[in-house]
């Protein structure tokens, strides 16, 4: 493994670069130290794939040893990528010990410095701080656009894959066990629902995006998380330290720290609240369990209903919308389809909603990419 450092890195290292051996560039990276949020922190690129991984808040001690500490993000990163942990086994063995040399003049000296720019955007909250392996933040730039060699564009996780099938020479190095689900938004008069197979290995605030993307909302109010056994609460998930202090009458998780896979498919329900007030009740249930699904990211089958626009007063103040809104004559007809513009209510789009579950992964971060032609092009419009 071949671990190109820049200056500061070298100096935190207290290392005298040693001279390159590594001549595949998939078992070479390049590192860079910095600062954020006065925390110490290295990021690492991938020279073929640009794949990033970052390390937050380390020590000095973490410095020394940081080419075990490198392997060990890089195997979480993986595992969260879905990767098969055999693929997984296969390229650290692959990469053999650090050899740690000085940067070099490499396209991937140009994406390391966009990696650490947004790196540097991130306020506290959006890290996982208890951790020092930032997956999130690595899943999340790993689905940017970027510069390859050849001046053409690539997305990093899609060519980490690419790279890492043929390292295995199989076609998908991913495999999870995912679960099917029907989602459905429990209203009074209109019938609103989607089905959506999504990876076990995501977390619950991952689980919290997806339904938030397919049911269109924008994330703005907050939400939580009730599991069911045999049609009985067991356990709360809440985004934050502040909902957990709420919450007494079940045990409680947060939901960046629980994944899926560790209560499904053994309950077999989970209802999701979200906007207190309005109380927008979301029932998912599990239709199947599928081994080994060959994708990393959820996937909307089926849809009926379009969902309703933020802050409209519930499943009563939807009824009421949708009386004028589809009643030319009213007087506060006009009025009322602006009102909708305002909060982005707009028809059910299959292709757009698939495309935003692959590639804005996170609803506070999202990013989606924008391909240059293709089928995607035309969706833009439909924001």
């Amino acid at each position: 493994m071949n671990i190109g450092c820049t200056g500061k890195l070298l100096d935190e290292l207290k290392l005298k670069p040693s001279t390159r051996l590594v001549e595949n560039p998939l078992f070479s990276w390049h590192a860079e130290f910095l600062l954020l949020n006065h925390r110490k922190a290295v990021l690492l690129v991938n020279d073929l794939t640009h794949y990033c991984v970052l390390l937050l808040g380390v020590n000095a001690q973490d410095l020394s040893n940081l080419d075990q500490l490198a392997v060990s993000a890089i195997e979480k990163s993986f595992l969260a990528e879905g990767i098969a942990p055999e693929i997984i086994e296969q390229y650290l063995q692959a990469l053999g010990e650090a050899n740690f040399t000085s940067i070099s003049d490499h396209p991937t000296v140009e994406v390391m410095a966009r990696f650490v720019k947004e790196a540097k955007s991130y306020r506290d909250e959006e890290f996982d701080l208890e951790q020092i392996a930032q997956v999130e933040f690595n899943q999340q730039v790993g689905n940017w656009d970027v510069n390859d060699i050849d001046g053409d564009y690539e997305c990093p996780q899609e060519t980490l894959h690419r790279e890492l099938a043929k390292l295995a020479n199989v076609e998908s190095p991913v495999s999870v066990r995912a679960f099917q689900f029907s989602i459905n938004l429990a209203l009074n008069e209109q019938e609103v629902w989607r089905k959506v197979i999504i990876p076990g290995n995501i977390t619950f605030r991952r689980l919290h995006a997806v339904i938030q993307t397919v049911f269109s909302w924008q994330d703005i109010h907050p939400h939580s998380f009730t599991i069911f056994k045999n049609g009985q609460p067991v356990a709360r998930i809440v985004p934050s330290q502040e909902h957990m202090k709420k919450e007494t009458e079940l045990p409680v998780a947060l939901d960046r720290r629980i994944m899926l896979g560790d209560y499904l498919p053994e309950h077999t329900q989970i209802k999701y609240i979200y906007d207190f007030d309005d109380r927008w009740e979301h029932y998912l249930q599990i239709e199947k369990t599928i081994e080994a699904y060959p994708y990393n990211y959820p996937t909307c089958i089926d849809a009926k209903g379009d969902g309703p626009p933020e802050d409209v007063g519930g499943a009563v103040g939807y009824n009421a919308f949708l009386q004028v809104l589809n009643d030319p004559e009213h007087p506060e007809h006009e009025e009322t389809v602006s009102w909708g513009k305002k909060q982005d209510y707009k028809e059910f789009n299959m292709m757009w909603v698939n495309h935003s579950l692959r590639y804005a992964q996170y609803l506070n971060r999202r990013r989606i990419r924008r391909p240059s032609s293709g089928p995607w092009k035309r969706l833009y419009a439909v924001k």
